[in-house]
């Protein structure tokens, strides 16, 4: 954690420093490159590149101009803040893991130093830790009566030093082996607001837990480790503790076996289970009340009064809202989030997935000149055996390069409902650069319907379930999957085998599929723009090759048709006679042979007749 500093504000003295004077200002907008491919905002503090597509703040910029240099380090040597003293900030990467990592951090509304007066780690389900959360306080009493207090997370880096963030570590619920234990057992799991209250209940015999960040924050990750258990929430007695109450109930409804809100008797304003257990409590009373509580039904009315106004934000704060930009896995095909690539059997869909998977595991390129970054592959081939998978990489890098260490496979998996979603996570959260999983296919890792009607469920649940996988930990997931054996000539996206909860579900949808023009790659996503190329399988690479946008390329076919069929023929052709020889429709034939005429690759003669330029004697 740092101290309240405005970062923003050195931004154009380090712009200066790192790159000199800009190649273009637009008022707060400064350029740099032949293209202003680099764009920093000297007032909001941001940068964004757009060649490698990356952004972010000050400390990020330092860190993408310098790289392996701490930023904190690079501001205080050149002067821009003063080490140990006012102003002076946290290192933001890594800290000694013997020392406070938050020591000198100062809050608003205070002046004095917080300092870690107690941590909490959070396991996973082999009791290996993942983060802690930690309690800070300053010395100050507020105005409740109780210390001043304020909490952060941080997680273990691979020297074992702390970082001051949780970013991309897997969220689980607090001390989860012992949760996973007592739901097997039956036995009735208090969810509490904090690690506090919840190591109160447990100190009495009871099953509890919580999650990291404090009321109002429930992650859907948390969601499936409470399937079948017998659940008591027990809310602080105040209103967020109320709203956050119902916003886990919520959450579990329908995944837990049932839920119950139970509000102690006799709380104190802002008191919690701890100072009930404190003052009164014993785990026999605690339940016997939990017993006496009915089961929470949440209604539409219900949870909109107590859930949805700590989630409804205005649109001046959306304005200044920063994201991380998105992140490009194959760029103008593949981007984070969950994508279904979808073609015929034997069309070489696998090919092209592979191919993918490979130049990100070795920062290679596809289609001749996309470079992809890169990044650790997940490459889970459900239907191809070891041999297989070793020939197809062999013919597409050869046996004399290194292969890369960074792609990994298998050709085993559980079923998304079986383990296979927690497994992709737990291989995700346990890699550095993690950037693409590839799912090939989807029919045999989907969660089976049961029954019919529930076809649309089965296929939006599984694919909505690594969305929210992919989304929340920044990789993309590509789906390998099959067309409908009828597939229909329109929309692309009906040809796609399966019910509309599919595409529906994913971020992005492509279709590789042969017609009687070749071979076409089409899709459209949320954050690529719609395609439609015309593609062609080298057998002598094993690659997919680019010919480019299909309609040019189908028109090209069509100009050659037309332009075969004046050359074979022995007299000069009018529209209908050339239509009814290639097989084209009239209006095409008559619009091409006018672009024809004008490229003067065709003669035109009286009465609409044509004829090629190799015979000119056929107009006379």
């Amino acid at each position: 954690m740092r101290n309240e500093i405005d970062f923003a504000m050195y931004m154009e003295a380090v712009a200066l420093d790192l790159r000199g004077q800009p190649s273009s200002k637009h008022g707060n907008e400064w350029r740099y490159g032949t293209n202003g491919s680099l764009s920093i905002d000297i007032k909001r503090g941001t940068f964004f590149n757009h060649e490698t597509n990356e952004g972010g703040g000050l400390l990020e910029f330092i860190r993408s101009e310098k790289p392996g240099t701490d930023a904190i380090d690079y501001l205080s040597a050149h002067g821009h803040i003063r080490p140990n003293g006012n102003g002076a900030a946290a290192p933001d990467i890594a800290y000694d893991a013997a020392s406070d990592p938050f020591k000198g951090v100062k809050f608003k509304k205070t002046n004095k130093q917080f300092h870690i007066v107690k941590t909490w780690a959070y396991a996973d389900e082999t009791g290996a830790e993942l983060f802690e959360v930690c309690r800070l306080e300053n010395g100050e009493t507020g105005d409740d009566g109780k210390p001043r207090k304020t909490y952060r997370q941080r997680h273990q880096g691979h020297n074992g030093e702390y970082i001051d963030n949780v970013k991309g570590i897997r969220q689980v619920p607090y001390r989860l082996p012992e949760l996973i234990k007592a739901i097997l057992q039956g036995k009735t799991v208090f969810i509490t607001e904090g690690e506090k209250c919840a190591d109160a209940v447990i100190a009495l015999g009871g099953a509890a837990t919580c999650n990291a960040m404090g009321a109002g924050k429930f992650p859907d990750a948390l969601v499936p480790f409470f399937g079948g258990a017998d659940i008591c929430i027990l809310p602080d007695n105040d209103e967020p503790g109320a709203q956050h109450a119902a916003l886990v109930a919520s959450k579990l409804h329908g995944t837990a076996k049932q839920v119950r809100i139970l509000e102690l008797p006799d709380l104190p304003p802002k008191g919690d289970v701890a100072d009930w257990i404190a003052a009164w409590g014993s785990l026999a009373q605690l339940y016997k009340l939990a017993e006496a509580t009915p089961i929470h039904a949440p209604t539409s009315g219900s949870a909109k009064t107590s859930v949805l106004p700590s989630a409804i934000m205005h649109s001046k704060t959306l304005k200044t809202k920063e994201f991380q930009p998105i992140k490009y896995i194959v760029r103008g095909y593949v981007v984070e989030g969950a994508t279904i690539l979808a073609g015929r059997p034997k069309v070489g869909k696998s090919w092209l997935a592979l191919d993918w998977g490979l130049a990100v595991a070795r920062s290679g390129f596809v289609f001749g000149d996309v470079h992809c970054k890169e990044g650790e592959v997940l490459y889970i081939a459900l239907e191809d055996n070891e041999r297989r998978l070793q020939s197809r990489i062999g013919k597409l890098l050869g046996y004399e390069s290194e292969w890369p260490e960074k792609f990994n496979y298998a050709t085993e998996w559980p079923r998304a409902n079986e383990g296979g979603l927690d497994a992709i996570k737990a291989w995700i959260t346990s890699k550095e650069t993690p950037r693409l999983v590839v799912i090939d296919v989807l029919e045999a890792f989907r969660t089976r319907a049961r029954g019919k009607d529930n076809v649309y469920a089965a296929d939006y649940e599984t694919i909505k379930a690594l969305q929210v996988i992919a989304s929340e930990l920044h990789v993309a997931i590509l789906i390998v999957h099959h067309l409908r054996k009828a597939a229909s000539d329109g929309d692309a996206q009906d040809k796609i085998s399966g019910t509309l909860g599919l595409t529906g579900a994913a971020d992005t949808f492509l279709v590789l599929d042969s017609g009687p023009n070749g071979v076409t790659l089409e899709g459209r996503g949320r954050d690529i723009m719609e395609i439609n190329r015309s593609v062609l399988f080298n057998r002598d690479t094993c690659r997919w090759e680019i010919l480019g946008e299909a309609a040019d390329v189908r028109r090209s076919s069509e100009r050659n048709k037309i332009l075969d069929a004046l050359r074979d023929a022995t007299e000069a052709m009018t529209p209908t006679m050339i239509a009814a020889e290639t097989g084209m429709k009239n209006a095409n034939v008559r619009f091409l042979l006018g672009k024809l005429v004008s490229d003067r690759e065709v003669l035109k003669g009286k009465r609409s007749q044509y004829a090629h330029n190799d015979h000119p004697n056929f107009l006379k």
